[in-house]
């Protein structure tokens, strides 16, 4: 029996090393704990260091129990723990993302956010004693922060259903807008407390019951509310409740500021978060009001090549620190790190550091001899030229190999190595553009919005992101400019394709799942709803990678890989 489970072991263990790994840059935290202080901010302490990710915490009735999601054994699942830091205990189960528990005022109970069996976010419920959930939403759009009245006879919750996605100016930024609904627990009577077209989250309860409290913004100010702290200085939120039987409104605060995470610690008093001015997030108060319970980044960097948490086990998904090209022989990357080129072979060197001119996408030759990058001062549209580069992978033998009169970047090299695929981007120029090494001449594949060129292993085709009726999707197109076809019809925004090893897939991202929380509640993510996807190259077999509250980015195929 012994050698039977060592060599199911050993077979495992085999699997999953050949199975195909892809380079992801994930934008979010690596490191976030749970932390316990008093009411006036003194006496904080860290309430558990088991887990790299662990937040959302939020007290039981009688100040005993903090229950929170963590990712320590994959995905989010929720745990609870005592005050004190002892008798952790893991609650939910699934394969999927759960998080942002409250509890019922009896403790029994707890309402929390869960994406399993759909692609959106629904509130469920747990029942402590079974460990049994039972779905309470599922209408399209997604339901967050759920708050338990004091009575018990409704849940709050602040949901995006029954609107259309929206997004900034650029088209790549996603806005969020909420209304504040209360359901009764057996699902009965859901209805909307708040007006629609602007943002409401973070419900909590009066006392009494009777009001609710929430903070609230316009649609358009998410974005900058999370993103550094000098995009939220501009930024604009209020505290209000709510009577959800007369509708009466009241303004708990005014002025500016973003102010987030609001609660009734009595009948009279409000407090809430100064997002810009703490480094906590998500504060809960006790139901005493002596401490209070929160979230906190800790500093810690993602190791390149760190394992992440992919939904598809047939996938090894590891972190990389930026736009990722892997070399043919398997054993070689480069990676674009703040506007430097670097190395991984396996050791770390920087092989083209930023100075006047930066880098911006990277491109190995098929025989591994020369590395294409964008090079340049500026890639933006409106603001300076930037150039294709090539280079070898030691860092010597620079060359500029166009003079286009935009930002050009994201190269990608045919499989014969006689051309490069590009785009540009500026007031008067923009689309792809493929240059003939050999002749030093560029010709025009598309004029559109178009980016994230990446040439097929076959060279049979192109694949990149595309505009089309205010979305972007995937699109492929043949090297001489004819049979373009958009292969991700859908809504939402899908980019950033990358091609398979044997050219069979595309992998890419796509928000079309909506968020998994608050926009404003996220720190420095401009779409924390992208996901990874990979599919089949003529769109069949859309299939996600990743489910989790993260920002997921550019990936690359490693090739020598089981496929």
């Amino acid at each position: 029996m012994k050698s039977l489970i060592a060599l199911a072991g050993l077979a495992v263990a085999t699997a999953q090393q050949t199975a195909p790994l892809v380079h992801l840059h994930r934008e979010g935290p690596a490191s976030i704990g749970i932390f316990v202080s008093n009411a006036d901010g003194t006496g904080e302490r860290r309430l558990d260091t088991t887990s790299d990710l662990a937040y959302s915490p939020t007290f039981s009735p009688d100040g005993k129990w903090i229950a929170f999601a963590s990712e320590r054994s994959g995905s989010a699942d929720l745990y609870r723990i005592r005050t004190d830091g002892t008798g952790l205990e893991r609650l939910t189960r699934q394969a999927a993302f759960e998080d942002q528990p409250a509890y019922s005022p009896d403790g029994t109970q707890i309402a929390y956010v869960s994406n399993r069996g759909a692609d959106i976010t629904d509130i469920w419920i747990y029942d402590i004693a079974s460990k049994n959930s039972r779905n309470l939403t599922s209408a399209p759009g997604g339901d967050f922060r759920p708050s338990w009245s004091p009575d018990g006879r409704w849940i709050a919750f602040s949901s995006d259903r029954g609107t259309k996605p929206r997004y900034t100016l650029t088209g790549l930024e996603p806005l969020h807008e909420t209304s504040i609904y209360i359901a009764k627990p057996d699902a009965s009577e859901a209805r909307r407390i708040t007006e629609a077209g602007l943002f409401s989250g973070s419900p909590k309860w009066s006392p009494d019951s009777r009001r609710v409290v929430f903070y609230e913004m316009t649609a358009e100010a998410t974005a900058p509310a999370r993103r550094s702290l000098a995009d939220q200085k501009g930024v604009i939120s209020q505290i209000v409740s709510i009577d959800i039987d007369s509708g009466e409104r009241l303004e708990h605060s005014k002025g500016p500021g973003l102010k987030v995470s609001p609660q009734y610690i009595n009948a009279k008093k409000v407090v809430w978060l100064d997002k810009a001015a703490r480094a906590m997030r998500n504060p809960v108060w006790s139901p005493d009001g002596k401490f209070v319970v929160y979230e906190k980044l800790i500093p810690r960097a993602r190791r390149q090549g760190e394992p992440l948490l992919s939904a598809e086990p047939g996938y090894r998904l590891t972190y990389t620190s930026g736009e990722t090209s892997a070399a043919n022989d398997g054993k070689r990357i480069v990676v674009t790190e703040g506007g430097s080129l670097v190395a991984y072979d396996p050791a770390r060197r920087v092989i083209l550091p930023a100075g006047n001119n930066k880098v911006l996408g990277a491109s190995w030759s098929p025989d591994g001899a020369w590395i294409a990058v964008g090079y340049g001062a500026s890639f933006d549209a409106d603001w300076g030229t930037s150039q294709i580069a090539i280079l070898k992978p030691d860092g010597t033998g620079l060359q500029v190999m166009t003079k286009e009169p935009a930002g050009a970047a994201y190269p990608s090299w045919s499989p014969d190595g006689k051309k490069i695929v590009y785009r540009v981007q500026g007031r008067m120029h923009r689309g792809l553009r493929v240059l003939d090494i050999e002749k030093g001449e560029a010709t025009i594949l598309t004029d559109g919005r178009d980016d994230h060129p990446a040439w097929s292993p076959d060279g049979g085709l192109i694949a990149y992101t595309g505009f089309f009726e205010d979305d972007f999707d995937v699109f492929t197109i043949k090297p001489d400019g004819t049979e373009k076809k958009r292969i991700t019809p859908t809504i939402g925004i899908d980019r950033l394709p990358a091609w398979t090893a044997d050219g069979k897939g595309i992998l890419f991202t796509s928000d079309r799942h909506g968020f998994h929380d608050e926009a404003p509640l996220y720190d420095g993510l401009t779409a924390p709803n992208a996901e990874l996807f990979i599919m089949d190259f003529d769109g069949n077999k859309q299939t996600r990678l990743t489910a989790n509250k993260w920002q997921e980015g550019t990936s690359a195929w490693q090739p020598g890989a089981r496929q």
